[in-house]
């Protein structure tokens, strides 16, 4: 038996308090991450750069490649949800970027060459939170997809959905 059939073995007997990561997540996973699906549910696994998003009727199951985010705030066991949601969001370093970088921009307003790309969902912790990408290399706090990716999550997510890292 492998380590990981090992590992989902032993939480499927409950002798694990958490569940595990897995590579190839199925549209059904939901459960061991999320009690229910009320107003859908995104699940991002920063280790293997993948994002999940389940619709609250179980419809729509998606599959998304990330960016892991850089902040180190966003650790696995992390919960928000959506709190707005911003087409053409403007982009501001933080004081650490700042700090970092004192050359960066203080505002990149909507276009291409704002770091959030063309879409964002806002959630309840600080940092910058699921976003597109731009061409830019201006690293940001938050999880990255690609525009139209990010779009088709815009479009599917709503206020309120369910967010976790694991």
């Amino acid at each position: 038996m492998s380590k990981l059939s090992a590992y989902n073995q032993a939480f499927e007997n409950a002798e694990l308090s958490h569940p595990p990561v897995h590579a190839r997540m199925e549209a059904s996973d939901w459960r061991r991450h999320f009690l229910n699906l009320k107003n859908g549910a995104i699940l991002a696994e920063t280790d293997t750069g993948t994002l999940h998003f389940w619709s609250e009727d179980r419809s729509v199951y998606r599959r998304f490649e990330t960016a892991a985010p850089i902040d180190p705030d966003l650790r696995p066991g992390l919960s928000a949800k959506v709190m707005r949601k911003v087409v053409g969001p403007k982009w501001r370093p933080t004081p650490e970027m700042l700090e970092v970088d004192p050359t960066l921009p203080r505002v990149v307003k909507a276009g291409p060459d704002n770091p959030l790309g063309t879409h964002a969902l806002y959630l309840s912790w600080k940092a910058d939170g699921i976003h597109g990408t731009s061409d830019q290399d201006i690293p940001t706090g938050g999880i990255a997809l690609d525009n139209a990716q990010m779009a088709e999550l815009f479009e599917l997510a709503r206020v309120g959905t369910q967010v976790k890292l694991v």
